[in-house]
């Protein structure tokens, strides 16, 4: 929130607050919203706190939003869209708050009870715009996950604060407080602890999920062996459909193609990047050393040239950021 003089705002909310919500919800509903005794397609907290951190991987080099592909329903991809515009909903409406408070007590509260201020007025408002709704005062559902996704927001950020990653702007108490603050807030609104029960349930459950990924944060010790078994998997995979797709005389490039998608979908990026990419790189570059060297053209026919020719054609193929990024580092400069 922004004061522009004479009793007026701006307020700046970016395009990709959606998208960077919903990449974060849309792991977070498979994980845990699932099937009962959770049975069904889904992924277990260490995978959810592995996409999560690609997902963050992603945004800080290439600035975008990105991660592997995992298992997702769309009863789950729904769920996940509906808590991401909560999310967004409470943060709009948290910057409102800065604005209610500048007009109604300007420079009276310091920077964090401005926060714990603008906090209030922000759940105060989405759960009147939830009741507000025909739709949805009719179904406690709709209140559960309006209270999830201002959960949600603040989760989000804390996991971020403990990677020094930034997503607010400004000086904010810890995440965890604010989100004591909301559901002292939310008591205000119920009528019995039943009614407190239900409507934090889904936000509860968020919580545990988000407290895993806190610990792996933490005390990665206990995953890393999992991780870098599943990461050299994967490079070995892509090494060998490389070697079986480079060793006729022109490539394979249909079964590549076809295959290689899949393979890097998986994710770790960086580990493909110093195993796959830089070693297709210092292959390339030696082949045309030994061109320099002999006065000769280079070897068309080397292993070295037909690997790198596969997955610099296959970048063309890739989405953005991945073809942007998998390009970059291809490049021979």
């Amino acid at each position: 929130m922004t004061p522009l003089g004479d009793d007026q705002f701006v307020v700046v909310l970016h395009s990709g607050l959606f998208e960077f919500l919903y990449q974060i919800a849309r792991p977070l509903a498979s994980a845990v919203f699932r099937m009962q005794d959770a049975a069904g397609p889904g992924i277990d907290d260490p995978e959810f706190a592995r996409v999560v951190a690609e997902i963050f991987w992603w945004r800080e080099v290439a600035g975008e939003m990105f991660g592997p592909e995992y298992a997702v329903t769309d009863h789950q991809k729904t769920l996940a869209n509906l808590l991401a515009m909560r999310a967004e909903r409470f943060l709009l409406a948290h910057e409102l708050g800065h604005v209610s408070v500048v007009l109604s007590s300007p420079g009276i509260l310091d920077e964090a009870e401005e926060e714990s201020v603008a906090d209030i007025a922000a759940l105060t408002w989405s759960m009147l715009a939830s009741n507000l709704s025909s739709n949805e005062a009719k179904d406690p559902m709709w209140a559960m996950l309006t209270y999830a996704g201002a959960e949600l927001a603040l989760q989000i950020w804390n996991v971020m604060s403990r990677l020094n990653l930034e997503f607010l702007h400004g000086v904010h108490p810890p995440a965890m407080a604010r989100i004591d603050v909301l559901r002292k807030t939310l008591r205000t609104f119920c009528d019995s602890d039943a009614m407190y029960d239900t409507i934090t349930m889904a936000a509860i459950v968020i919580e545990r999920a988000f407290t895993q990924v806190h610990q792996i944060i933490d005390q990665p010790e206990g995953h890393a062996e999992m991780f870098e078994r599943q990461a050299k998997l994967l490079v070995s995979d892509l090494r060998r459909l490389l070697e079986d797709c480079s060793a006729d005389v022109t490539p394979d490039y249909y079964r590549f193609y076809e295959a290689a998608p899949r393979l890097f979908a998986r994710g770790y990026p960086e580990q493909v990047i110093e195993e796959v990419l830089m070693q297709a790189v210092d292959g390339m570059r030696d082949t045309l050393a030994k061109a320099r060297e002999g006065g000769t053209f280079i070897d068309i026919n080397s292993r070295a040239f037909k690997q790198y020719k596969l997955l610099f054609g296959l970048t063309e193929h890739m989405p953005e950021p991945a073809r942007l990024i998998f390009a970059h580092y291809l490049s021979l400069d």
